[in-house]
């Protein structure tokens, strides 16, 4: 099954932070409180084994010291060389700190402060040795701790997680997870693109989702109330783009921004949710009955009459024209239509209808979509 980090998007984002840190820079990732797991190893999976670093991974919860440097300093040097490291810029020069590549998670906004000034001066003096030598920070910068990256620089990149998922990113990594699910065909596209449609960019909500009965799918609100609460998000509390992007309550998808569907659930004035579900069946749905439309022209054109008055006073003339119900009419009755495709045709042109009054589909109609 394909990954979430080897998708375009996810992938492209891994492959532009591990070409910073072949160039010698250190990088900063600000990333929403809600983001999936993985990173890590992708950018690594982007990066050689022969260019030459060493990796380690660093928790500021666990420091020893509230200055980033002398923590540092003790980890990784030796008495000796560790008398003399008086300041990020000593730091960076040090004999025997050379060649590591040390990914920092966890940093608090307690502890940011000290870090970002650390990684400014840091960056300064990283210029003073061969991008071979330099050892380098990976620093991830979590939620609010997100709004306030330093300043990029020669040696020091920010890389922001925003506007990274293209709905086809979504749309295939959630096929990957319903494709092997005992279901007919079109059961599998349309639970792909409810869930695709539901999650959006967030991949935590794909993959609990993933785990639903399809009729969950159809409504999903319930599951995603629960995903809400379990994060606290009670309510939108700012309309600032930003800070909901920090929290992980929206993301700009498409070129707009747009409100997590779990936040959505709680509060949706304007029917945004109802809005993707409608889009997901009609995308996959509507294309269905097309096929079984055209099916039904040809298998029974000669018992078809034209032309067709319609309820609105038009008059159809072409075959090709006829729609769902203008068939279900005309076939009602005719002894040459087996009885099973009648009640098919007619129990499809009702869901085409409700599908075109903007309607979501409900359980029991799913059932007919593949059973009937």
């Amino acid at each position: 099954m394909i990954g979430w980090w080897e998708l375009p998007g996810p992938s492209q984002f891994a492959a532009g932070v591990a070409e910073d840190l072949r160039r010698g820079r250190n990088v900063v990732l600000c990333l929403p409180e809600w983001f999936p797991q993985g990173l890590q190893e992708a950018v690594r999976a982007h990066l050689p084994p022969s260019a030459g670093w060493v990796w380690d991974t660093l928790e500021p919860a666990h420091a020893s010291s509230t200055q980033p440097a002398d923590w540092i300093a003790q980890r990784y040097l030796d008495d000796r060389r560790r008398a003399r490291v008086r300041s990020p810029r000593e730091l960076a020069v040090a004999d025997g700190f050379e060649s590591w590549l040390i990914w920092v998670d966890g940093v608090d906004s307690s502890q940011w402060p000290p870090w970002r000034s650390f990684l400014e001066e840091y960056e300064a003096a990283c210029r003073q040795r061969p991008v071979h030598e330099r050892a380098l920070f990976c620093v991830v910068a979590r939620g609010l701790v997100a709004l306030t990256p330093p300043k990029e620089e020669v040696a020091l990149s920010v890389r922001l997680w925003q506007a990274q998922v293209e709905p086809l990113d979504m749309f295939f990594y959630c096929w990957t997870l319903v494709r092997e699910r005992s279901w007919p065909d079109l059961q599998r596209r349309l639970a792909a693109g409810l869930l695709s449609a539901v999650s959006a960019w967030d991949p935590l909500v794909a993959d609990r989702l993933a785990q639903e009965p399809l009729e969950n799918l159809l409504k999903p609100h319930a599951v995603l109330a629960e995903i809400a609460r379990e994060r606290e998000w009670e309510r939108v509390e700012s309309d600032d783009c930003a800070l909901l992007w920090a929290r992980g309550m929206a993301d700009c998808q498409g070129g707009r921004w747009r409100l997590h569907s779990a936040l959505l659930a709680l509060n949706d004035p304007e029917d945004e949710l109802r809005s993707r579900l409608w889009g997901a069946e009609v995308s996959v749905v509507l294309p269905f009955l097309e096929e079984f439309r055209r099916s039904l022209l040809d298998r029974y054109r000669a018992a078809i009459r034209l032309p067709h008055p319609t309820p609105d006073g038009r008059l159809i003339t072409e075959h090709h024209d006829l729609e769902l119900q203008h068939l279900a009419w005309q076939l009602a009755r005719n002894p040459a239509v087996p009885v099973p495709t009648r009640t098919r045709l007619r129990r499809l042109a009702n869901i085409r209808n409700r599908l075109a009054h903007l309607a979501i589909l409900e359980p029991w109609e799913l059932t007919e979509l593949v059973s009937v």
